[in-house]
């Protein structure tokens, strides 16, 4: 079964589409979504007229599958909007990150197929890398960011407490 193999999931610019409302994970998964303010394809908190979720009902979607704290910790930066949702069961969490004046894009990305803005103020990518890392036993990634970086200038502004730092 699929599900017994993922350990922790990350999307960008992605919601959630009628097949999985009615699934739930045998187990709590991680989760990290991150999201811009601009998104038109995939607005953050515009009901869609489609059968697919906004941005956070799909975060809502998460939490409530991993038995989280509705109530999240939020970090408002000048780049981004960071919700922890702790407190899953097995210490699952949600984060959800929504990229200041973003559109539909994959921010810090080289290419970008859209009119749609992406700001270059976070990096989706090291993001993604950090959460895979502070979740997944065993997982590294190939590169790093440069011996002493900070996380703000590794991509990550404000990262959420564990273990890369604890400014939220």
């Amino acid at each position: 079964m699929l599900a017994d193999k993922i350990d922790a999931i990350a999307t960008v610019g992605a919601t959630i589409g009628p097949g999985m409302w009615g699934m739930t994970p045998p187990r709590p998964v991680p989760a990290l979504l991150i999201n811009g303010t601009v998104d038109r394809l995939v607005p953050y908190d515009v009901a869609r007229t489609d059968p697919l979720l906004s941005a956070r009902e799909a975060v809502r979607y998460w939490v409530e599958k991993n038995g989280c704290n509705p109530e999240p910790m939020v970090n408002d930066t000048a780049e981004m909007i960071m919700e922890r949702y702790s407190g899953g069961r097995d210490g699952s969490e949600v984060l959800a990150c929504r990229v200041k004046d973003a559109g539909h894009v994959w921010p810090g990305g080289r290419v970008h197929t859209s009119a749609d803005h992406d700001p270059g103020t976070v990096r989706a990518t090291d993001m993604i890398v950090h959460f895979f890392e502070s979740k997944i036993s065993g997982f590294r990634a190939r590169s790093h960011p440069p011996s002493g970086a900070s996380s703000a200038s590794a991509g990550a502004p404000s990262w959420p407490a564990g273990p890369r730092d604890s400014t939220l």
